[in-house]
């Protein structure tokens, strides 16, 4: 979304830009879970990996009445440095490492989380050029920041009865 792979608030914690070439000292905003904190009627996470999952989140939120809203993660081919036919691969690890876990918040209240975390964040990290810099003390920071978003989230899911990953 920025011009030049710019930081923005949405930017991973520690991910090189063209603003912060030394790595984005702050974590991320979660605009989903700010969304369900004013209560919308919908916020949901989709990604360009997992195609089946976007449709369908898209085809829900047109159904609905009220706010609407789905952040998608679409990779960026030059501000990640991925290789040119990187971009599925990238997006597919995203959620399969729980940097960019798959869900849906209806009302702010009722969580429904349609992926699993299944690999370690470094697989992650390795593909792209803007995670390069990091060493082991950095990765494992990111690892527990996505243990913990992760955690977090299942318990929503599994205290507001909605379906847990």
């Amino acid at each position: 979304m920025n011009t030049r792979a710019q930081k923005s608030s949405s930017t991973p914690h520690y991910a090189t830009t063209g603003s912060t070439p030394a790595g984005k000292a702050t974590r991320k905003k979660n605009l989903t879970e700010i969304m369900a904190a004013h209560g919308v009627p919908y916020a949901a996470t989709a990604s360009a990996g997992h195609l089946a999952d976007l449709v369908g989140k898209v085809r829900k939120a047109k159904a609905m009445r009220g706010t609407r809203v789905l952040t998608l993660l679409i990779p960026c081919l030059d501000g990640w440095g991925l290789a040119d036919d990187a971009g599925l691969a990238a997006a597919r690890l995203a959620v399969e490492t729980g940097a960019f876990p798959l869900y849906e918040v209806e009302d702010g209240e009722r969580y429904a989380v349609q992926s699993r975390k299944t690999r370690p964040v470094a697989e992650y990290l390795a593909l792209q050029r803007r995670y390069r810099h990091l060493g082991p003390a950095q990765v494992e920071a990111l690892q527990a920041e996505i243990d913990e978003g992760w955690a977090r989230l299942q318990r929503r899911a599994a205290t507001s009865g909605g379906a847990v990953g």
